[in-house]
C-alpha cells in the first residue's frame, strides 16, 4: 500500500496512509525501505516531540519552515496565515485553523507541483492538537497533487481525527515465522531451549526479534541457559510489553505488580501461582543456589518484566502512605470493619 501510495502521488493523485502498529514493530524500517526507493520523490518527515506537544502548531511549524520559500507564492489572506505561524507576526491575532489548512494545502500543492512530495508524520501522538487538525484536514484534500502524507501511529483508535483514512496495520509474526526469524540472525549453533525461549519472550516483536540475536553471546546462545538474562531490549519496545498489560483489569494489574515485587512469603507466592501468576524474582533459596552457580546473574528467572517491576514502586508508595492511617485500625477495638473504614478515609484523604 505504501509503495502503490507514493506512485500514485507521482502520477499526481495524491492521498493519505495511516501506518498503525506498535513500537518495534517495523513502522519505521518500511517507511524507510519504500522511500529509500523513491529517489525522485521529495520527503518531508517530522517526528513528535513531547516537550512541544502543548504548543500550538508546534509541529505544523517543523514542517512547513523548509516549504519556507513556496509560502511567499501564496496569496493573501493564506500567505499571512502561514507567516504567523513561522514568524510569529501577528502573533495577537487569533489564528483560524481551517485558513491555516486551506493555506497547507496551497503551500503543499506548489511544493509538489516540479517534485512529487510526501509528508511523514512520525510519532503522530506527540503531535499537538491543532498540528494535528490541521495536517488530517489537508491530507483529505491532496487527491488531485502530486503530494502524499503518510501518519504513523501506535493505535489508530486513540486518534479520531484519522476516521475515514486508509490504513495500514502491521501486526507481530507469528511462532513459525518469529523462530525462522530468529535463526536466520543468529550466529553459530543455536540451543533449542533459547530460541523457543526467546520466541515466547518477543511475542513476535519484529524489533525484539532482531535485537536479542545480537545481545547475546555465540556461548550463551549454544550452552543453553543465561542467553536471554544478558538481554536488553530498547525503552520502546520494553513501553510496548507494558501497554499490554495495561488494558488489564484494574485488579489483576494489582496482581502483576504483586507479582512483580516478589515477597519472599511462600504462602503468597502459592497464592499467586494458583492464580497463574509468575513472580518475577526467585524464593530466596533459589537466590542462593543460583548465585553459587552463576554469581550475580544467578536466581533471575525467565520472567522478568522490567517495566513491570519498575512500576511496583506505585504499589508500594501507596502501601507507604497507608500506613499513615494505621492507628485507626490497630489502637482501637482492631476489628475488620474499623480497617476497612480506615482504608475508605485514606483513600478519600489521598484522592482529595
Amino acid at each position: 500500500m505504501l509503495t502503490r501510495l507514493v506512485a500514485a502521488a507521482r502520477a499526481g493523485r495524491g492521498g493519505a496512509l495511516v501506518m498503525a502498529g506498535e513500537a518495534g514493530a517495523g513502522t519505521t524500517a518500511l517507511l524507510e525501505s519504500a522511500l529509500s526507493a523513491s529517489a525522485d520523490v521529495r520527503v518531508l518527515r517530522v517526528a513528535g516531540a513531547l516537550s512541544e506537544r502543548t504548543l500550538p502548531f508546534a509541529a505544523l511549524h517543523r514542517l512547513c519552515t523548509p516549504l519556507r520559500a513556496e509560502v511567499d507564492r501564496l496569496a493573501e489572506p493564506l500567505r499571512s496565515a502561514l507567516l504567523t505561524l513561522l514568524t510569529c507576526r501577528g502573533a495577537d491575532v487569533a489564528v483560524d485553523e481551517q485558513r491555516v489548512g486551506v493555506a497547507l494545502v496551497e503551500l503543499l500543492a506548489h511544493s509538489s507541483s516540479r517534485t512529487p512530495l510526501v509528508c511523514v508524520a512520525d510519532d503522530w501522538r506527540w503531535w499537538d492538537a491543532p498540528s494535528r487538525r490541521v495536517l488530517t484536514f489537508a491530507a483529505r484534500r491532496i487527491d488531485a497533487l502530486r503530494c502524499a502524507v503518510v501518519f504513523a501511529v501506535r493505535d489508530v483508535q486513540e486518534h479520531l481525527e484519522l476516521d475515514g483514512l486508509p490504513r495500514l496495520r502491521l501486526t507481530t509474526l507469528g511462532e513459525r515465522d518469529a523462530a525462522a526469524l530468529l535463526e536466520a540472525r543468529w550466529r553459530g549453533p543455536v540451543d533449542p531451549g533459547v530460541r523457543d525461549r526467546v520466541v515466547a519472550e518477543a511475542r513476535g516483536n519484529l524489533h525484539a526479534l532482531v535485537t536479542l540475536p545480537h545481545a547475546a553471546t555465540p556461548a550463551a546462545l549454544a550452552d543453553g541457559w543465561g542467553a536471554v538474562e544478558g538481554v536488553r531490549v530498547d525503552a520502546q519496545v520494553v513501553e510496548a510489553w507494558a501497554r499490554r498489560s495495561a488494558v488489564l483489569p484494574r485488579p489483576a494489574q494489582g496482581f502483576l505488580l504483586l507479582a512483580a515485587e516478589g515477597y519472599s512469603s511462600r504462602a503468597i507466592r502459592a497464592h499467586l501461582r494458583r492464580r497463574g501468576i509468575r513472580a518475577t524474582i526467585p524464593e530466596r533459596r533459589d537466590q542462593r543456589d543460583g548465585r553459587a552457580r552463576r554469581g550475580q546473574a544467578g536466581g533471575r528467572p525467565p520472567a522478568f518484566d522490567p517495566m513491570i517491576y519498575k512500576r511496583r514502586n506505585v504499589v508500594e508508595r501507596c502501601f507507604n502512605r497507608l500506613k499513615q492511617f494505621r492507628a485507626i485500625a490497630t489502637r482501637y477495638d482492631k476489628t475488620a470493619l474499623s480497617y476497612q473504614a480506615m482504608i475508605d478515609l485514606a483513600t478519600l484523604t489521598l484522592w482529595l
